[in-house]
């Protein structure tokens, strides 16, 4: 079963994307006014880098789905990110939660600037990066859908 996040995630990072794509172009434009061609050369391609970058992560949302497959919850951030969890580690869904919520330490927000449209608390504590995690927030696009399904495996196995 495939959950997607692109819907909610993608806008953001596209208007990064656009502001990025016209930093480059006006950076291009000064770098070359004031050091010449050979440096704004080198500037630009690192910009263009960075548009590239930026437009890749927003492909990979797309193609880097929130699967459920034997009973493991695989949490994706595109290609950057990607958190296993057992559905029965899966504590309860919350149904509110505050700013101060998602920048506690135990809680791992992978919805980027965006706000989580789903938060759950872990039975167990995952080390993710050296950090004890308890509770995961993402940005799912159908909340309702996600949260029914991970009820439903888990409801069936007991």
């Amino acid at each position: 079963m495939d959950f997607t996040y692109h819907k909610k995630l993608s806008p953001i990072v596209g208007v990064i994307l656009a502001l990025a794509f016209v930093e480059t172009i006006v950076l291009h434009v000064i770098a070359m006014a004031l050091w010449g061609w050979k440096v704004a050369i080198v500037i630009g391609l690192l910009d263009l880098s960075l548009v590239v970058m930026l437009y890749r992560m927003i492909r990979s949302f797309r193609l880097n789905p929130i699967t459920i497959r034997d009973n493991i919850v695989t949490m994706r951030r595109g290609r950057t990110m990607g958190v296993p969890i057992v559905i029965d580690e899966i504590k309860h869904f919350r149904t509110t939660w505050s700013g101060d919520d998602l920048k506690a330490h135990y809680v791992l927000s992978m919805a980027l600037a965006a706000w989580p449209t789903v938060m759950f608390d872990l039975k167990n504590p995952i080390i993710r990066r050296g950090k004890s995690i308890t509770a995961i927030a993402h940005c799912v696009d159908d909340p309702e859908r996600f949260q029914l399904a991970v009820r439903q495996i888990n409801q069936a196995r007991v």
